[in-house]
């Protein structure tokens, strides 16, 4: 007769347990393999040259490991998450799996938006993506680069096809985000950064932004090269001072949502701490929501910033973390008490305290082997 036993409920640090069972009677007793248990609660989603690679509990990686799964999507160049979907831009177009947690080299993908969903057709190959809450269950997504952006409304399908939001001649890729707020579908405001000039420009409604904003929020001759937002500010990393004095640095403003009128940034974060140099481009920004965290390139000091709470931080607030990055970072993503910073071969992981001077260098994941190009983190 067998016998039955009950574990307790498994948690992420029982990640990588390993079981054996004993079965013992009159004449001896035997001794199974052993079995390895696996619990994923969050994942580390790259795109690079091999396919989209994920990483297992990323925020218990402690030692450099090849990736966990690998999902062979051919050309990936851009990842982003809404909920438990996850989206691919690849040589096939968008390719949508419903559920990243549960994704195995042979998940198969829910549908693919083919690259003539596109209308017009874009001049250069789109780069990024962008989520928009569109409803309960559903998501609208920005497909865009340095040709312009398209709306994929929602429901996402394999017939889905663009609203041509707007195209634009500049030479570098814009920074473009979405900020939400009080849950309605839609709701929120769209900002996309301009750096020809013109600062930064902010769409009241996200799914109807196909011509002009319906604001501009910052002063001539500001380039906006970086967007993210905390609960309450919308920050912006660039150049600002009008032309012929410009300054890198990061720009605040107060009350992301609610104003209207044009305005340059409320607060220009660490301005009066000599934290930017003339050298430096600001090439990525996050938040959690309280922190803020920096990807600086420059030529002689790449380094990731990160602010603990830039809800409260004034022109004379240092950053809480400064440190090297090992070439030039890309992207930079927060996410529970981890800062993901990209490069071109590297993913570096940061382990990031409440408070305090010091943020751990955790492990730096993969090789010269593979490029990559965007990351994203479950929630």
């Amino acid at each position: 007769m067998g016998s039955t036993y009950t574990l307790t409920s498994s948690t992420p640090s029982d990640d990588g347990a390993q079981f054996s069972v004993t079965a013992t009677n009159a004449f001896g007793s035997v001794t199974s393999s052993v079995a390895t248990l696996t619990v994923v609660s969050q994942r580390l989603v790259v795109a690079s040259s091999a396919g989209v690679l994920m990483w297992n509990n990323p925020q218990n990686l402690s030692v450099a490991r090849a990736a966990d799964v690998v999902l062979p999507v051919t050309g990936a160049r851009a990842v982003t998450m809404s909920g438990s979907q996850l989206f691919v831009l690849g040589t096939s177009g968008v390719t949508v799996f419903t559920d990243v947690l549960a994704a195995t080299p042979t998940t198969a993908p829910a549908f693919v938006v083919p690259p003539s969903a596109l209308t017009p057709t874009p001049a250069e190959q789109p780069r990024r993506l962008t989520p928009v809450s569109a409803g309960a269950g559903a998501v609208g997504l920005f497909v865009w680069g340095q040709a312009g952006a398209w709306y994929l409304p929602a429901p996402l399908s394999a017939s889905t096809v663009s609203i041509a939001a707007f195209q634009h001649p500049w030479n570098q890729l814009p920074s473009f985000h979405h900020a939400r707020s009080d849950g309605t579908p839609g709701g929120g405001r769209l900002f996309m950064g301009q750096i020809s000039g013109a600062g930064l420009l902010a769409w009241n409604d996200p799914t109807l932004a196909t011509g002009t904003p319906a604001h501009s929020f910052a002063t001539p001759g500001a380039n906006v090269w970086a967007l993210t937002s905390s609960r309450t500010r919308l920050a912006g990393g660039g150049s600002f001072g009008g032309v012929g004095s410009l300054t890198p640095g990061i720009g605040l403003w107060n009350n992301l949502i609610m104003f209207s009128a044009p305005r340059a940034p409320d607060v220009m974060l660490a301005s009066a701490t000599a934290t930017f140099s003339s050298s430096d481009f600001v090439a990525d920004l996050a938040s959690d929501g309280f922190s803020l965290a920096a990807a600086v390139q420059n030529p002689g000091a790449n380094r990731l910033l990160v602010w603990s709470n830039v809800e409260a931080a004034t022109a004379t607030t240092t950053p809480n973390y400064s440190g090297t990055v090992s070439s030039q970072p890309r992207r930079v993503v927060v996410a529970g008490a981890r800062t993901y910073v990209l490069t071109s071969t590297t993913i570096e992981v940061f382990s990031q305290p409440i408070a305090g001077s010091l943020l751990l260098n955790v492990v730096t994941l993969g090789g010269s082997t593979v490029s990559f190009s965007d990351l994203a983190v479950t929630f």
